[in-house]
């Protein structure tokens, strides 16, 4: 099997997460996951899609779920990088990178793939920025989010940015996991940490 998709109603509280049967196909699934949040999608709706890139598995697996959606209704898909406020950088490069990411994941550019960069105090604001409701610009219909290196705990489905973007988005939220062998898994985020102290 390839792929289980659950949906998930109602907030994403730590009651309604522990000892979900979601949150436990989430953890035992030997596949990829994904839940969505849905939040209806109505006749004549936008067909934009939005999905935060990152490096991980899990956003990798998001990006190619949500450009197999965008294609197949005939929408467009932005990928989207967020970077904290302080960072200095070098936004033509990151732009590079993205575009050389998506590209590397997709295996193609067409013109229905946008990319946006933005500045924020946080992932989960500048996310939740992006998809708010604006008169300048057409609303997003699904956001394909991959899970978080904490999607683990035990009170969160997909960890702490996943989750908070479920919750507080206008738009229906497709949350993914994708699998990997548990020694991975682990050692991918003791790297992660050992990173973080240097």
């Amino acid at each position: 099997m390839g792929l289980i998709l659950r949906g998930w109603r109602g907030q994403l509280t730590t009651q309604q997460v522990t000892g979900s049967v979601v949150k436990d196909v989430v953890h035992g699934a030997r596949c990829d996951v994904a839940v969505l949040r849905d939040r209806g999608v109505g006749e004549g709706d936008s067909k934009r899609v939005l999905v935060p890139v990152g490096g991980g598995p899990h956003a990798r697996l998001a990006l190619r779920l949500a450009w197999d959606i965008a294609k197949a209704e005939g929408g467009c898909l932005t990928a989207l990088r967020i970077f904290p406020e302080a960072d200095e950088l070098d936004m033509k490069v990151e732009m590079d990178v993205l575009r050389q990411l998506v590209e590397d994941e997709l295996g193609e550019i067409t013109e229905e793939v946008t990319f946006r960069l933005k500045r924020s105090p946080s992932v989960a604001e500048g996310i939740l920025a992006e998809v708010a409701k604006t008169e300048d610009r057409e609303d997003y219909a699904l956001i394909a989010i991959g899970a978080s290196e904490e999607w683990f705990l035990r009170n969160l489905l997909f960890g702490s940015i996943p989750d908070r973007v479920a919750d507080g988005a206008p738009c229906s939220v497709l949350m993914v996991r994708k699998r990997e062998p548990s020694a991975v898994s682990w050692l991918r985020r003791k790297l992660k940490r050992l990173g973080e102290r240097f």
